[in-house]
């Protein structure tokens, strides 16, 4: 909670936000559990006009992984795939992750055939 306080007084000394802050402060609500906060912090980015990076949202992503709610974590990453995020290696391994421990076998796949046509 400690970086959630400090993100609040850089906000009140007006201490611009940048995406590293953001994805410090989603990840940390993730981590605990609380992913609308995670979310709320992914909505500001987005009206502040912060463009979220891979990372943003492969940490969401681990969340939702780590919480077992893999329709959650699909549908982000579907939408990362639909609006041409990069997608990186981790957040590969982080989706297949998930699938494999809830026996979602043949989402699995799916994800692998995918990073099959892209030659990631």
């Amino acid at each position: 909670m400690l970086v959630v306080s400090m993100c609040g007084q850089m906000e009140l000394s007006r201490v611009p936000h940048n995406v590293y802050s953001f994805n410090i402060l989603i990840n940390c609500f993730c981590q605990l559990g609380q992913f609308d906060f995670g979310f709320s912090v992914l909505g500001k980015m987005l009206k502040l006009g912060v463009e979220p990076a891979v990372v943003t949202l492969s940490t969401l992503i681990n969340g939702f992984c780590n919480q077992r709610k893999i329709s959650l974590a699909l549908s982000l990453f579907d939408e990362m795939i639909e609006k041409g995020y990069p997608i990186d290696s981790i957040a590969y391994k982080t989706i297949l992750n998930g699938l494999c421990k809830t026996r979602k076998t043949i989402q699995a796949v799916r994800i692998l055939s995918t990073i099959e046509e892209r030659g990631s």
